[in-house]
């Protein structure tokens, strides 16, 4: 009795042992899990800052779990917001000097990308009807076999009937 009241003792020390490591290893979870939630509310305030200031500043101080040159790929403490942010949603960030002339070569950079697909448009038009042309050079091909095998039934049926005609002239005059 004595012996299995020590393992049934020893079993629920390992369980309680287990619960603590598993209660410590989501304690662990939900600290690294504020860190980031925090990291990500610090992006979001310096994204909406560069929106009204043309460029994206950040203190180191700022994140907890993540690194600033692993998110922003620069080395300084200030990164130029419209050489980091893709020209396609950079459209309305720069309100700042030079934000004219950012919204200019955004609009030239949407013509060009208009311009790219109307080509790109243009040129599967082209390659369709490449296409249909060679389809339709076959087809008349194809006819014009068949109308010179028709041409060539026809003249020999022509010549078969112009000698029978013949024939029939001859024996009709004499009789």
């Amino acid at each position: 009795e004595y012996a299995s009241q020590k393992r049934e003792l020893s079993r629920l020390s390992e369980e309680s042992a287990a619960a603590a490591a598993a209660a410590a290893s989501v304690g662990e979870l939900r600290e690294e899990n504020a860190c980031l939630q925090h990291d990500l509310d610090a992006l979001v305030r310096a994204v909406k800052s560069a929106r009204s200031t043309g460029r994206l500043e950040f203190d180191r101080g700022k994140f907890l779990a993540l690194d600033p040159e692993s998110v922003f790929g620069g080395t300084g403490s200030t990164v130029d917001f419209l050489s980091s942010v893709p020209s396609t949603q950079a459209g309305a960030a720069p309100a700042a000097a030079g934000g004219e002339a950012a919204l200019a070569e955004l609009d030239t950079q949407a013509e060009l990308a208009a311009s790219r697909d109307r080509v790109r448009q243009m040129k599967k038009q082209v390659e369709e009807r490449d296409a249909k042309i060679r389809e339709l050079t076959t087809s008349l091909k194809a006819l014009q076999a068949t109308a010179a095998k028709t041409e060539s039934d026809s003249t020999a049926a022509v010549r078969c009937l112009e000698e029978k005609l013949r024939r029939s002239a001859h024996d009709v005059s004499q009789n």
